[in-house]
C-alpha cells in the first residue's frame, strides 16, 4: 500500500511486493538465506526462506528471545536443577522414568554466553592447576575451599578425570587420598550426599562417591554453554517475529498476493510421530493417554496445538471413572435381572441421580486440577516465563483505547449477540410449538382441517409441516452465516491491541452462540416436549438418550468424513497437476515444498476446542438420563483424538508456532460450563426425572429447585477454590527459578560493593540488568564550605532520578 498507484497492474504490483520481500529478508532486519524455485507446472513460484546457525545468536539477542539454561551450566555453578514432584504413575512404580527436569529461562544475551564461556574456560584451568599443585605439595585448607565453593562439580569431575588417567601409577593413591579428602570436606556442608555414605565401609563409600561425580564428565564442562542448544522451534519462532515486525503473512494471503505460508515438515520428526502419535492403528487407539508425547508434540508444533492435545489426554484420563461405573452396573444388572440404577439411596434420590452429581462434581475436580497441571506445563515449557502477549494488530489505535466508542463498539457487539441469541430461541421455541399443535391435530384426526395464521398468511396443514420440520434447520443456518458476516465487521472496528486478545473476545461470543443452537434442541427434549405436545414423559427420555448418544458417534464420523474429503481433495489436486505436466511433455516430481503446499491450512484451536467443550456440556448434562454417555464419549475421544493427531502430520501443512500460555481463555468457559451443567442437573432431577417429578408440587418443585441449585453452585465454587491454581511443587521451582536467574545472570562478573541508602541498594559498577547502563559518576562543581556528606547526598539524588 505505501507504492501502489491507483493505475499500477495486478502483476506489477506483485512483482514489486515480491521484490520487497526479498529485499527484507535479506537485510540486516532478518539476514536470511533466501532462494526461489518454480512449480512443476510453471504457475508459482516458491520462496524459501533458511536462517543460518551462525546467524541464530545475534537474531535472537536482537529479538530477546527465552532461552531454557542447560543442565551443564547448573552443574557447573553447582546449583540442584529443579524437578517436578512425582506422578502417581512414578510413586507406584508404573512409570520408571524419573520426574521431569525444569530449568530456569532466561533473555538470551549473546555477551552474557561468551562471559560465561570466558568463565568457564578460567575456572577449569584453575582447577586443573590447582590440582596439580595439590600433587606436589597437599594443603586441607586449599581443598577444604575446592570442594566447598559454587563450582565444585568442575573439581570433582576433574579429580575423576584424572583418577581414570592415573590408574596404576603411583600418582593415583596420592589422587584418591585428595578426592576422598574433598569429599569429605564436600559433605560436611552437603546433608544429602553424607547421606549417602552414612555406614559404609571406605571402599564402598569410595565407590557411591566416585558413582555421584561420574557425570556430568570433563568433557561436558569443556562444552558446557549457559543457554540449551536452539532446536527448530526456536529457529521458526525467531524467523516468524522477525518477518512480522515488516508484512503480515495473513493479510498478504487474504489478499492473494501469496498463496500460502508455512514452514516445512521434517521426514525424520514426523516418523517419529507416526510411530505411536499420529498412528491410526488400533494399538494407537487403546494406548494410554498419557503425556508420553506431549513433549515432542510441542517441540515441533508449538505451545498452541501441544496445549490442546494436553487437555483432550486430561479429558479421556477424567472419563475412564465415569465411563467405567455405567458398565459394571449394566452387568450387575444383567446377573441380577434387577434395574440397578433406579435403586432407592436416601430422600427420594435413586443410583441414577447419585452417580449423576458424582459425575459433575468429578468433572469439575478435574477442571480445577487441569488448571494446576497447565500451570506446571507452563513452568516447564516457559510460558510463565516468556508469558506471550501475541502480535500486534495494524489496526490497533492507541490513541483510541479506553475511548467511549471503542466501549460501545464492543458494548454493541455483545448487544447483537443477544439479539441472535434471542432470535434463535424464540424462532426454535416457535417451530416447536407449530409441531407440537401439529402432533395434537394428528392424535385427534383433525390434520386436514388444521390451519395456522403467520401474521397475515393463512398456512395449511400440509406447508405448516414442511416449516415445522425444516425451519429450525434453516434458522439455525442462516444466523449462522449472518453472524459470520456481522460479527468479524463489528469485532475489526473494536480496536484490540494483539491477535490473542482478539481471539479471546471472538471465542466467549462464538461459545455462547453455538452453545444455544446445539443444546436447544436437547433441553427442549428434556423440559418442554411433554408440555406442548403431551404424551408420556418416557418418550421424550428415549429420544433425548437417542440423540445424546448419536451426537458423539455423529461427531466422530464427520471428523473422519472432513479428513477424507480433504485428503481426497489433495490428491486430486495432484493428479490434474500431473496430467497438465504430462500434456506439456514436463517432469511431474513434486518437491517436498510443492507437495507440502497442496496440503490443508490449519485454521487454529478453536474449532477444536469448541467441538470439545461442548462434548463436556453434553456429558456433564444429560449423563444422568444417559447413563452410557461418559462410555460413548470415551471411546469415540479415543478415536478422534488419533483422528485429529493423524490430521495434522498427514493432512494439515504445519502450522506456524504460537506460543500460548495453558488454555487461555477456555479454561474460564469450560469452568462455566460446568457451572451451568450442575443448575441443569439440578432441573433434570427435579422436573423431568422420577420420583420427585410426580411426587412435588409446583410449588415445592421452584422451592426445591431455587434450595437446590444454590447448593450446588455453592458445592462447585468451593471444589475450584479448593484446588490453588499453582501447587507446592510450581511454587517451590518458581523460587529456585529466581535465584537461578540472578545467579546466572552474573556468572563471570566480579564482586559488585552496594552503597544502601534506606531501603533502595544501588550498585556500585552497574545494574543487574546488562542492559541498564552502569551509572556514570557526576561530576558537581564543589562549592566552598561544602562537606562529604553533601556531596554523598546529591550523588544519591542523582542516581534516584536516574
Amino acid at each position: 500500500t505505501e507504492f501502489r498507484s491507483p493505475y499500477m497492474d495486478r502483476g506489477v504490483f506483485i512483482k514489486a511486493v515480491w521484490d520487497k520481500i526479498l529485499e527484507i529478508v535479506c537485510g540486516q532486519s532478518c539476514t536470511f538465506d533466501a532462494g526461489t524455485d518454480i512449480s512443476i507446472d510453471g504457475d508459482e513460484v516458491f520462496l524459501l526462506l533458511r536462517l543460518p546457525s551462525e546467524k541464530m545468536d545475534a537474531i535472537a539477542h536482537t529479538a530477546e528471545m527465552w532461552k531454557q539454561l542447560s543442565l551443564e551450566a547448573y552443574a557447573f555453578k553447582g546449583r540442584t536443577c529443579p524437578v517436578l514432584a512425582r506422578t502417581l504413575g512414578q510413586k507406584l512404580g508404573f512409570n520408571p522414568k524419573p520426574p521431569a527436569k525444569a530449568p530456569a529461562y532466561m533473555r538470551f544475551d549473546h555477551h552474557r554466553k561468551d562471559t560465561f564461556r570466558r568463565y568457564r574456560d578460567q575456572v577449569i584451568n584453575e582447577t586443573e592447576m590447582s590440582l596439580e599443585a595439590l600433587l606436589n605439595d597437599f594443603s586441607a585448607e586449599k581443598v577444604r575451599k575446592m570442594a566447598q565453593c559454587d563450582t565444585h562439580a568442575v573439581t570433582f569431575a576433574a579429580l575423576v578425570e584424572n583418577l581414570a588417567l592415573a590408574e596404576g601409577t603411583p600418582a593415583e593413591v596420592r589422587l584418591r587420598a585428595i578426592f576422598d579428602h574433598a569429599c569429605v570436606m564436600h559433605e560436611e556442608k552437603s546433608f544429602a550426599a553424607a547421606q549417602e555414605v552414612r555406614g559404609k565401609s571406605a571402599e564402598k563409600a569410595f565407590e557411591v562417591r566416585l558413582k555421584r561425580w561420574s557425570t556430568p564428565t570433563m568433557d561436558d564442562f569443556r562444552t558446557a554453554e549457559l543457554y540449551d542448544d536452539f532446536n527448530d522451534l526456536d529457529f521458526l519462532r525467531v524467523m516468524s517475529d522477525r518477518m512480522s515486525l515488516h508484512f503480515d503473512v495473513d493479510v498478504m494471503e487474504t489478499l492473494g498476493i501469496i498463496s500460502a505460508f508455512f514452514p516445512l515438515h521434517r521426514k525424520a520428526t514426523v516418523d517419529h510421530l507416526n510411530m505411536s502419535w499420529s498412528n491410526f492403528s488400533l494399538c494407537s487407539i487403546l494406548q494410554w493417554p498419557g503425556e508420553m508425547h506431549t513433549d515432542d508434540v510441542r517441540g515441533y508444533f508449538g505451545e498452541e496445538v501441544a496445549f490442546f492435545f494436553t487437555w483432550m489426554n486430561f479429558v479421556i484420563r477424567s472419563l475412564i471413572i465415569p465411563a467405567t461405573v455405567p458398565v459394571a452396573c449394566t452387568i450387575a444388572e444383567s446377573v441380577s435381572s434387577h434395574d440397578i440404577f433406579d435403586t432407592h439411596i436416601m430422600f427420594g434420590l435413586n443410583l441414577r441421580s447419585v452417580l449423576y452429581g458424582c459425575v459433575v462434581a468429578w468433572l469439575t475436580c478435574l477442571s480445577a486440577n487441569f488448571a494446576q497441571f497447565s500451570h506446571t506445563k507452563d513452568l516447564i515449557w516457559g510460558m510463565k516465563a516468556v508469558h506471550p502477549k501475541g502480535v500486534r494488530l495494524p489496526s490497533f489505535d492507541p490513541s483510541r483505547r479506553g475511548s467511549w466508542g471503542v466501549s460501545s463498539i464492543r458494548t454493541l457487539h455483545w448487544v447483537v449477540l443477544l439479539a441472535f441469541v434471542v432470535e434463535t430461541i424464540y424462532t426454535s421455541w416457535f417451530f416447536s410449538s407449530l409441531s407440537a399443535k401439529l402432533h395434537r391435530a394428528a392424535r385427534n384426526s383433525d390434520a386436514d382441517k388444521f390451519y395456522y395464521q403467520f401474521g397475515p398468511f393463512e398456512v395449511d396443514g400440509a406447508h405448516a409441516t414442511i416449516a415445522a420440520k425444516y425451519g429450525i434447520t434453516v434458522n439455525i443456518k442462516v444466523m449462522t452465516f449472518l453472524w459470520g458476516v456481522v460479527s468479524p465487521a463489528i469485532a475489526s472496528c473494536e480496536n484490540w491491541s494483539n491477535d490473542l486478545r482478539a481471539k479471546d473476545a471472538k471465542v466467549r461470543k462464538d461459545f455462547v452462540l453455538t452453545s444455544v443452537i446445539v443444546y436447544y434442541p436437547f433441553f427442549y427434549l428434556a423440559f418442554f416436549q411433554q408440555v406442548l405436545e403431551g404424551g408420556p414423559s418416557s418418550n421424550s427420555m428415549e429420544q433425548l438418550s437417542g440423540n445424546v448418544s448419536l451426537w458423539f458417534v455423529l461427531h466422530v464420523v464427520s471428523v473422519a468424513v472432513t479428513l477424507v474429503a480433504q485428503l481426497l481433495m489433495q490428491r486430486y489436486s495432484k493428479w490434474s497437476e500431473q496430467q497438465k505436466c504430462r500434456q506439456m511433455n514436463l517432469d511431474a516430481v513434486y518437491a517436498p515444498y510443492e507437495e507440502q503446499a497442496k496440503m490443508g491450512r490449519y485454521a487454529g484451536d478453536d474449532d477444536d476446542y469448541m467441538e470439545l467443550s461442548i462434548s463436556l456440556g453434553f456429558i456433564a448434562m444429560f449423563s444422568a438420563i444417559v447413563p452410557f454417555a461418559c462410555f460413548v464419549a470415551f471411546v469415540s475421544l479415543l478415536v478422534e483424538i488419533r483422528l485429529l493427531a493423524w490430521r495434522m502430520t498427514h493432512v494439515l501443512r504445519r502450522p506456524v508456532p504460537k506460543a500460548q500460555v495453558g488454555i487461555g481463555v477456555w479454561q474460564a468457559i469450560i469452568q462455566c460450563l460446568f457451572m451451568v451443567s450442575g443448575v441443569t442437573s439440578v432441573a433434570l432431577f427435579i422436573f423431568a426425572l422420577e420420583p420427585l417429578k410426580s411426587r412435588l408440587s409446583a410449588k415445592d418443585k421452584i422451592l426445591a429447585f431455587t434450595i437446590s441449585e444454590h447448593l450446588c453452585l455453592a458445592v462447585l465454587t468451593m471444589l475450584y477454590v479448593m484446588v490453588p491454581e499453582r501447587s507446592a511443587s510450581d511454587a517451590e521451582i518458581m523460587e529456585s527459578h529466581d535465584q537461578d536467574q540472578f545467579i546466572m545472570r552474573n556468572v563471570g562478573q566480579t564482586k559488585r560493593s552496594r552503597v544502601s541508602v534506606g531501603t533502595v541498594n544501588f550498585m556500585e559498577h552497574g545494574d543487574v540488568n546488562p542492559g541498564f547502563p552502569p551509572p556514570q559518576p557526576v561530576h558537581e562543581p564543589e562549592s566552598r564550605g561544602s562537606t562529604s556528606g553533601t556531596r554523598a547526598r546529591s550523588l544519591t539524588k542523582a542516581r534516584v532520578s536516574r
